[in-house]
């Protein structure tokens, strides 16, 4: 379901519900009597205190998204079954707490605001048959799948995963773990944040650049464009000096092989990082010819203009 409707905007939406359809999302769209643009993106990428790296309260975003007029929210909390594999300290999220947490929030907000349900997975290949298990049994609007770690190196934010690495050999190892992810055999929707491997990087120089890992790079272009899938724009870059993560290079040499899959994520641990740097990523994106974003409802595919 596209939409593309210039005079959508903020109204009286119909009540949501746990199994809710396209038509139904359609339905509540139409009904929409703001004459005003859709005109924004959708932050898919927001982490609560479901999250073991974040504090803050789901309703505190979805507060803040009706104050900015926005008519969706994508939340997608931490789950790092990767860390259990690889004997790193972690507390996994309650999935029914989660669930139940949304739903009660869903009902809330039903006239005000489309409340979608993601979860994101740190991947490895040990975890396939794990998270198709997970997404099998939970209701997820969404998946994004995620590289973090590589096994018995840990997280690649932090130094022990460059011990005795060049900045080459380091990101090569990450880029090759990336696109392992791509090709996961679980069902995922996203691709999140590539070119994580930087934000804490260890190097006067911490960026990614597309022109010094060209091959690797198209391999994963390539392979997310095959398989369907969306690349994310993640505006949270760390200290890698990148603009988004990943960063312009990569991300118009995706559009130039053919790439239409977009979302955006703020990567949010807290309320104030919620929708941040969302202009720029509207800006870089119309520089290129792209004039929407995608979305996820009961993991099908739908396109906002803005």
């Amino acid at each position: 379901m596209a939409i593309h409707h210039d005079k959508m905007a903020y109204g009286k939406l119909a009540p949501t519900s746990e199994n809710l359809t396209e038509n139904k999302v359609f339905s509540m769209l139409e009904e929409l009597n703001n004459p005003q643009p859709l005109g924004e993106i959708v932050d898919l990428h927001i982490h609560t205190k479901f999250s073991q790296d974040s504090k803050e309260e789901l309703e505190n975003y979805i507060v803040q998204a009706i104050k900015y007029g926005h008519k969706f929210l994508g939340f997608s909390d931490h789950y790092d079954y990767d860390y259990i594999l690889d004997n790193l300290p972690i507390t996994l999220p309650d999935l029914r707490e989660y669930e139940n947490k949304i739903s009660s929030l869903k009902e809330k907000f039903s006239d005000k605001i489309i409340i979608l349900k993601g979860i994101e997975f740190g991947y490895c290949k040990q975890a396939e048959a794990y998270y198709t298990d997970l997404i099998n049994n939970n209701n997820f609007d969404y998946v994004i799948s995620s590289l973090h770690t590589l096994k018995g190196r840990g997280d690649c934010y932090f130094a022990n995963f460059f011990n005795n690495k060049s900045k080459k050999e380091a990101f090569d190892d990450y880029l090759d773990g990336v696109l392992q992810s791509v090709n996961a055999n679980f069902n995922y929707q996203i691709i999140g944040h590539i070119g994580y491997v930087a934000r804490n990087a260890p190097f006067e120089d911490k960026k990614l650049y597309y022109s010094e890992f060209a091959d690797k790079i198209d391999a994963i272009l390539k392979a997310i464009i095959n398989r369907g899938v969306a690349l994310e724009i993640n505006s949270s870059v760390g200290k890698s000096g990148a603009t988004f993560t990943p960063d312009c290079d990569i991300i118009s040499r995706y559009v130039e092989l053919g790439g239409k899959n977009i979302t955006f994520g703020s990567d949010a641990h807290k309320l104030e990082r919620y929708f941040y740097n969302a202009d720029k990523v509207k800006g870089f994106l119309r520089s290129l010819g792209i004039n929407q974003v995608c979305y996820f409802l009961q993991q099908k595919i739908n396109y906002i203009k803005f």
